[in-house]
């Protein structure tokens, strides 16, 4: 009686699945700058906004009601 067929590494066929999976180093390179430009451009847009609210007079709302007497 034959036992059960232990399969090596040899014997096991890579999945078209696992290629795709698998990154280049060209790949993986332009996805870290995509995130390195991502992460800058909103750190200048918080920049940005810090000194618009920082320069920018505030509005100061006037009441239409008549004072009191």
């Amino acid at each position: 009686m034959e036992g059960p067929r232990v399969a090596r590494k040899a014997d096991v066929r890579r999945d078209s699945a696992d290629v795709k999976t698998v990154m280049s180093v060209k790949e993986h390179r332009a996805l870290n700058l995509a995130v390195a430009l991502g992460a800058a451009a909103i750190i200048l847009i918080n920049v940005a906004t810090l000194v618009l609210a920082t320069t920018t007079p505030a509005t100061i709302s006037h009441s239409t009601v008549p004072p009191s007497q």
